[in-house]
Protein backbone atom coordinates (compact mmCIF):
# COMPACT_ATOMS: atom_id res chain seq x y z
CA UNK A 1 0.00 0.00 0.00
CA UNK A 2 1.31 3.19 -0.71
CA UNK A 3 1.36 6.21 1.49
CA UNK A 4 -0.86 8.59 -0.59
CA UNK A 5 -3.78 6.36 0.56
CA UNK A 6 -3.80 7.09 4.36
CA UNK A 7 -3.00 10.64 3.41
CA UNK A 8 -6.72 10.86 1.29
CA UNK A 9 -8.67 8.74 3.84
CA UNK A 10 -7.61 11.75 6.46
CA UNK A 11 -7.90 14.35 3.81
CA UNK A 12 -11.15 12.76 3.38
CA UNK A 13 -12.21 12.74 6.62
CA UNK A 14 -11.31 16.51 7.47
CA UNK A 15 -13.48 16.88 4.57
CA UNK A 16 -16.23 15.16 6.22
CA UNK A 17 -15.92 17.22 9.79
CA UNK A 18 -16.16 20.62 8.31
CA UNK A 19 -18.88 20.04 6.17
CA UNK A 20 -20.46 18.89 9.19
CA UNK A 21 -19.23 21.98 11.26
CA UNK A 22 -20.74 24.20 8.68
CA UNK A 23 -24.61 22.04 8.29
CA UNK A 24 -24.60 23.25 12.20
CA UNK A 25 -24.51 26.78 11.98
CA UNK A 26 -28.06 28.25 11.61
CA UNK A 27 -28.43 30.90 8.17
CA UNK A 28 -30.37 33.30 11.03
CA UNK A 29 -28.90 33.36 14.02
CA UNK A 30 -30.98 36.42 14.98
CA UNK A 31 -33.71 33.73 15.38
CA UNK A 32 -32.09 32.11 18.75
CA UNK A 33 -31.77 35.31 20.45
CA UNK A 34 -34.13 35.72 23.34
CA UNK A 35 -37.29 36.81 22.61
CA UNK A 36 -38.57 40.61 23.66
CA UNK A 37 -41.79 42.05 23.79
CA UNK A 38 -41.00 44.23 20.75
CA UNK A 39 -40.49 40.27 18.83
CA UNK A 40 -43.91 39.53 19.10
CA UNK A 41 -46.68 42.32 18.08
CA UNK A 42 -49.86 41.69 20.06
CA UNK A 43 -51.28 43.41 16.72
CA UNK A 44 -50.43 41.20 14.23
CA UNK A 45 -52.65 38.17 12.92
CA UNK A 46 -50.45 35.67 11.90
CA UNK A 47 -51.74 32.53 13.58
CA UNK A 48 -51.18 29.21 11.64
CA UNK A 49 -49.19 31.02 9.45
CA UNK A 50 -46.16 31.45 11.32
CA UNK A 51 -44.61 30.28 14.75
CA UNK A 52 -45.55 33.12 17.16
CA UNK A 53 -42.94 32.18 19.43
CA UNK A 54 -39.94 32.19 16.55
CA UNK A 55 -40.81 35.82 15.76
CA UNK A 56 -38.08 38.19 16.25
CA UNK A 57 -37.64 42.02 15.20
CA UNK A 58 -35.53 42.94 12.85
CA UNK A 59 -36.37 46.92 11.86
CA UNK A 60 -38.74 49.75 11.44
CA UNK A 61 -38.21 52.50 8.17
CA UNK A 62 -41.14 54.75 6.94
CA UNK A 63 -44.30 53.03 9.39
CA UNK A 64 -43.25 49.61 8.58
CA UNK A 65 -41.86 46.99 11.24
CA UNK A 66 -39.91 43.70 9.51
CA UNK A 67 -39.51 40.69 11.50
CA UNK A 68 -38.09 37.04 10.67
CA UNK A 69 -39.90 34.10 12.03
CA UNK A 70 -40.28 29.98 10.78
CA UNK A 71 -43.70 28.91 9.64
CA UNK A 72 -46.02 27.32 11.44
CA UNK A 73 -45.73 23.96 10.10
CA UNK A 74 -41.96 23.69 11.26
CA UNK A 75 -40.87 22.79 7.36
CA UNK A 76 -37.49 22.34 8.36
CA UNK A 77 -35.44 25.00 6.44
CA UNK A 78 -38.15 27.25 5.82
CA UNK A 79 -38.15 31.03 6.91
CA UNK A 80 -40.62 33.88 6.73
CA UNK A 81 -40.44 37.74 6.39
CA UNK A 82 -43.69 39.50 8.12
CA UNK A 83 -44.22 42.98 7.72
CA UNK A 84 -46.29 44.71 9.50
CA UNK A 85 -47.65 47.35 7.90
CA UNK A 86 -50.20 49.62 9.49
CA UNK A 87 -51.61 46.69 11.97
CA UNK A 88 -51.97 44.49 9.24
CA UNK A 89 -49.53 41.99 8.28
CA UNK A 90 -47.58 41.07 4.80
CA UNK A 91 -46.12 37.38 5.18
CA UNK A 92 -43.92 35.58 2.72
CA UNK A 93 -42.57 32.44 3.89
CA UNK A 94 -39.68 29.99 1.24
CA UNK A 95 -37.04 27.50 1.91
CA UNK A 96 -33.41 28.33 1.91
CA UNK A 97 -30.34 26.60 1.21
CA UNK A 98 -27.91 26.06 4.70
CA UNK A 99 -25.02 27.75 3.85
CA UNK A 100 -26.23 29.58 0.61
CA UNK A 101 -25.54 32.95 0.78
CA UNK A 102 -28.25 34.14 -1.68
CA UNK A 103 -31.51 35.99 -0.27
CA UNK A 104 -34.00 33.46 1.05
CA UNK A 105 -37.44 34.97 1.04
CA UNK A 106 -38.70 38.43 -1.03
CA UNK A 107 -42.22 40.20 -0.55
CA UNK A 108 -43.45 43.19 -2.62
CA UNK A 109 -45.81 45.81 -1.78
CA UNK A 110 -46.82 48.49 -3.87
CA UNK A 111 -44.88 50.51 -1.17
CA UNK A 112 -41.91 48.29 -0.79
CA UNK A 113 -39.37 45.67 -1.86
CA UNK A 114 -37.88 43.50 0.76
CA UNK A 115 -35.90 40.37 1.19
CA UNK A 116 -34.52 38.23 4.01
CA UNK A 117 -30.35 37.11 3.49
CA UNK A 118 -28.66 35.27 5.60
CA UNK A 119 -25.58 35.58 8.08
CA UNK A 120 -22.76 36.94 6.28
CA UNK A 121 -24.64 37.97 2.73
CA UNK A 122 -23.05 40.77 1.61
CA UNK A 123 -26.03 43.55 0.31
CA UNK A 124 -23.25 45.57 -1.37
CA UNK A 125 -24.04 43.57 -4.38
CA UNK A 126 -28.36 45.61 -4.57
CA UNK A 127 -26.59 48.58 -2.93
CA UNK A 128 -26.07 49.81 -6.50
CA UNK A 129 -29.73 49.04 -7.74
CA UNK A 130 -31.30 51.15 -4.54
CA UNK A 131 -31.63 48.32 -2.12
CA UNK A 132 -30.25 49.36 1.32
CA UNK A 133 -29.72 46.69 4.26
CA UNK A 134 -31.52 47.94 7.60
CA UNK A 135 -30.21 44.49 9.60
CA UNK A 136 -27.98 41.75 8.50
CA UNK A 137 -30.83 40.33 7.22
CA UNK A 138 -33.03 42.11 5.96
CA UNK A 139 -32.76 44.40 2.53
CA UNK A 140 -34.97 46.96 1.11
CA UNK A 141 -36.19 49.11 -1.56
Amino acid sequence: MNERGPVRAVAALALVWVLAGCSATTAFSVLENTPFDEDQPVSLDTEGVVALDTMRFLAEQDGRSYYIARPADEFERSICLVIDQDGEAIIGCGGYIEGALTPAVGVTTPDVEVMLAPDGYDAEEYAGLGWASLHPNLILR
